[in-house]
């Protein structure tokens, strides 16, 4: 080291360009959260730091992060050497790794205090991302049913930590006593594979907002390695509170023990679809009708649609009684599959006589998923345990009802029944107003429905033996819901409309940017926009106020899975190009900043 070299005033100045640079963390708003203790380095920590432990730091405040490599050489000393001074700066809190791209960097942790602040983002948003820590717990099915005061005592036993993109939370093989809440952020769950590179590897799960790591550790006596590694894949932020604590607390709190073991039940079923879903992407759609709506029309049109769409397995059936098909459709049944000649499979099949309703049921949907890629089952408006199954494993259920009031309210309460087997981000409901009878044509809608058939007199859409013959609003109404099939997850992203924090600018051309990304990514067809305005606090500019376009798509789970990596690097890089403190991202309604 140079007699230039003043490790103290290099620290000073990095971490002043960091708290600059960073206006995401200092930045006052309107509302700022009451700041945290956030391990890391003070420039007092150097006093009595040994000397190579000081030149390391000082390499890497001057560079914001390097590789093993690049700190051996610079320094020139043996790797042992550095390895040693790695790991006490780490054990110290001073250091954390970055993953990226297959290779891990070291970046020097600041210390101090960190205040949640507004970051160029309206109120609104910025309300529903910075949470109080007690408001936070208050949101967790783990500690929902406590008093305030309660909350606010094991609060005051968590450890916040901040994590920044890319890096690692948890390591595969690590052993850790410490479980850990995410209150913010998208957290990517890894496994590094022998001779495999970042590139190749893949996120095997994401973790959000309310999300658990280590939960493993709370099964037995013993704390065991993870099996996992946790990467940061935006800005993360985690309530730390160590494992012993959280198991005290769930011996004095039976509630919370039953919904600890809800938590992990719902994640062995989460793994469980990822593992059956990992290959070809099935697809189930279940069509219930209530009442004389044409049901069974809409779900052989969804038929048709998919088979041309997807140029894969295709089936279409009722149950519990799919006998009276032939007469629908006009063919002679001589076995249990008809071909359609639009492509599709009509199954008649009605389950082994003598068994149990519910075992017939999941006999014949075992059978039709065996053989089908997609498979469309129609239904009479009624749910219960008999299709419970079906429901359960669904990955969308349409709802065909009449305009009138009598049968909207029918609707209503097969809506209820439907939603209390289903998970709303593993299944989307679509309600389907079809305007069967002329008295319908011209009747006002009794309700809310997310796709509305007009009368169609003199058009018989059973007898038709090709997409391209149906009424142009049936194909329609069967496009969109073969397209929303399987999306049962949405991403928003929030497009503002100024940069530089208060300078205006015209963005429609990101908005036709993001529009034609998620487009490309997930589909078009269900990708929109729509606006909303905000007014937020700048600590340079004051009050600010803007219009933010959002840009909204849904996307089913493997492609959340496959892509959600790629959306973050792109609004990145759109952060950049537009010169904002931060920008919004929602997943599922639940919204973090990047």
């Amino acid at each position: 080291m140079s007699e230039n070299d003043d490790p103290l005033a290099d620290l000073l100045g990095s971490m002043k360009r960091h708290r600059r640079a960073a206006k995401t963390e200092d930045l006052d708003f309107s509302r700022a959260s009451k700041p945290e203790d956030e391990k890391g380095l003070n420039p007092l920590d150097l006093l009595g730091m040994p000397a190579l432990q000081r030149d390391l730091i000082n390499t890497l405040s001057r560079q914001q992060q390097a590789t093993f490599q690049d700190i051996v050489e610079k320094l020139d000393k043996p790797p042992q050497e550095i390895e040693s001074v790695i790991d006490a700066l780490k054990a110290a809190g001073y250091l954390r790794e970055a993953l990226i791209d297959g290779q891990i960097f070291y970046r020097v942790v600041f210390g101090g205090k960190v205040s949640r602040s507004g970051r160029g983002v309206p109120q609104t948003i910025w309300n529903a991302v910075d949470l109080d820590n007690t408001v936070f717990l208050q949101q967790l099915p783990l500690f929902s049913f406590l008093s305030e005061e309660d909350r606010r005592e094991i609060a005051l036993e968590m450890q916040p930590r901040r994590f920044q993109r890319n890096e690692v939370i948890v390591w595969q093989g690590d052993i850790s006593d410490s479980i850990y809440f995410i209150k913010n952020g998208v957290v990517g769950m890894s496994r590094l594979l022998p001779g495999q590179s970042g590139e190749e590897t893949r996120n095997l799960a994401y973790l959000r907002q309310g999300g658990l790591l280590g939960i493993h550790n709370l099964l037995t006596d013993r704390v065991y390695p993870a099996a996992t590694t946790a990467t940061a894949l935006s800005e993360v932020d985690v309530l730390e509170l160590k494992r012993a604590k959280l198991l005290d607390f769930l011996l004095n709190y039976d509630h919370a023990a039953l919904a600890l073991a809800r938590m992990l039940a719902q994640q062995l079923v989460d793994a469980n679809t990822r593992l059956t879903d990992s290959g070809t992407e099935k697809r189930l759609s279940l069509v219930f009708g209530v009442g004389i709506c044409g049901a069974t029309t809409i779900g052989s049109a969804l038929a048709m649609t998919l088979a041309r769409m997807t140029q894969s397995k295709t089936v279409f059936t009722e149950h519990p009684y799919p006998e009276r098909l032939p007469e629908q459709f006009g063919f002679q049944r001589t076995g249990e599959i008809y071909q359609h000649p639009a492509g599709f499979d009509i199954a008649l099949t009605e389950g082994t006589p003598g068994l149990p309703e519910n075992v017939r049921t999941t006999l014949v949907l075992d059978q039709l998923s065996n053989n089908y890629t997609n498979v469309i089952i129609g239904l009479p408006g009624k749910a219960d345990e008999s299709v419970s199954y079906m429901l359960k494993k669904a990955h969308q259920i349409v709802v065909v009802t009449p305009p009138d009031p009598e049968a909207w309210q029918k609707t209503n309460a097969l809506l209820a029944d439907i939603r209390a087997y289903v998970h709303p981000e593993r299944t989307n409901i679509q309600i389907v107003a079809n305007r069967k009878r002329a008295e319908h044509a011209e009747m006002a809608l009794a309700g809310q429905a997310d796709l509305e058939i007009p009368y169609l007199p003199d058009h018989n859409p059973r007898g038709k033996h090709d997409l391209d013959q149906l009424a142009l609003p049936l194909q329609r109404a069967a496009s969109i819901l073969a397209e929303r099939l399987g999306r049962t997850n949405q991403i928003g992203i929030y497009i503002p409309t100024t940069v530089d924090v208060d300078q205006e600018v015209d963005t429609s051309g990101y908005i036709q940017e993001t529009l034609t990304f998620l487009g490309e990514l997930f589909g078009g067809a269900s990708t929109t926009t729509n606006e909303a305005r905000g007014v937020w606090n700048s600590e340079d500019a004051g009050l600010v106020s803007e219009t933010i376009h959002i840009v909204r798509t849904l996307v089913s789970q493997i492609e959340l899975d496959k892509h959600l990596e790629d959306v973050l690097k792109y609004m990145d890089r759109l952060k950049r190009e537009l010169k904002q403190e931060a920008m919004a991202l929602e997943v599922n309604q639940k919204l973090m900043l990047i």
